[in-house]
């Protein structure tokens, strides 16, 4: 049980094993506590504030494995490939219910192995949607998802990921280098590249220092004008409040991009960042054009709201404190939990409040 901070996860079971209230898990934990992903946007910190809560509830985690019979409510995040149906219809019988937080779900496992649910209907018909008709709340990514889900009466919420920004940028005007930061995965790397002929005519135009920062896994390296940072879970803050523009392109035509959460950009805002992005349909309902952030399509609307940003710091600094106000109040950890309890509430009825 490497995956956990022993002394943590302890007191979590003393915990529930004294408790009255009415418990609830998320899981299942595989990934190691240091993560961003599963651990620290989707897992540990809403288990330590409903634990700090005076709420109705108690939380838990809970591994792949593990009897789900001792939760009123286990939240199932992303990973589904550890449930069998049949186990989830029983453990439903019995009493216990079931949300399911899609987040960026995009590959289940089949006979024939891992299978794209947004290009392979037949694993989305034979792997996914069964999973999915055992639940009793959905937590959803993005407004997209809605019609998908709408013949299922049951409590469908968008839910987002919280700001775990404890840093953010102060000052704005400086003599160095200005940097446009995008992080991610590698395999979404090629479209951001798209920005790199656009960059050089920034550079060429303006005579100033413009650098295209990639924090992702492999290597750290300079190309010219490229900088590749190798992401490290320590140092992702410290490389955002060292840059000065968050950008991202997801791009329109790609129907995974398009479904994903507005996690990337509610961080960069949380840096004091302004972004520039070609949005997913999430991430248009968290940036309003020209005060909290910019839309880029095309190239041409690129190089103009980036031409903005670099050539003029009061600018940069005017839109990226108004995001960074915008995310600390809309995607604060505590109400965040508070719409998670929310929907347990919804999900146990009144009945079943202890």
């Amino acid at each position: 049980m490497g995956v956990v901070h022993r002394p943590w996860y302890y007191r979590l079971r003393v915990r529930n094993a004294l408790s009255r209230r009415s418990k609830v898990g998320f899981g299942p934990i595989f990934e190691n506590e240091y993560t961003l992903g599963l651990r620290k946007w989707r897992t540990d910190p809403f288990v330590n504030v409903i634990n700090r809560s005076r709420s109705h509830y108690v939380a838990d985690i809970y591994f792949p494995g593990d009897d789900l019979s001792r939760f009123a409510v286990a939240v199932i995040v992303k990973e589904l490939d550890f449930f069998r149906v049949d186990v989830l219809r029983r453990l439903r019988e019995q009493g216990t219910r079931f949300i399911y937080d899609l987040a960026d779900i995009r590959h289940v496992r089949t006979p024939a192995g891992q299978r794209d649910i947004y290009a392979d209907r037949d694993a989305y018909e034979s792997v996914f949607w069964p999973f999915v008709q055992c639940m009793d709340a959905l937590i959803l990514a993005s407004p997209l998802q809605r019609p998908e889900f709408a013949a299922l009466p049951i409590p469908q919420v968008e839910i987002a990921r919280p700001l775990l920004n404890t840093r953010h940028r102060a000052e704005y005007a400086h003599s160095g280098p200005i940097r446009l930061v995008w992080n991610g995965h590698p395999e979404n790397l090629e479209p951001m590249r798209r920005l790199q002929p656009i960059v050089q005519r920034l550079r060429d135009d303006t005579g100033l220092d413009v650098r295209l920062v990639y924090d992702t896994a492999g290597k750290a390296r300079i190309e010219g004008f490229i900088e590749y940072r190798e992401w490290n879970v320590n140092r992702w803050e410290h490389v955002l409040v060292e840059s000065d523009v968050g950008v991202v392109i997801k791009p329109l035509d790609d129907v995974f991009q398009q479904h994903k959460p507005p996690t990337k950009i509610v961080t960069y805002m949380g840096a004091g960042l302004p972004v520039v992005c070609t949005p997913s349909e999430a991430d248009r309902g968290v940036i309003r054009h020209g005060e909290t952030g910019f839309f880029a399509h095309d190239d041409r609307e690129w190089y103009e709201c980036l031409h903005a940003l670099v050539t003029d710091a009061g600018l940069r600094e005017r839109v990226g404190m108004a995001g960074r106000r915008y995310v600390e109040e809309r995607f604060g950890l505590r109400r965040i939990t508070g719409e998670y309890t929310a929907l347990f509430d919804q999900v146990l009825g009144e009945g079943r409040r202890q």
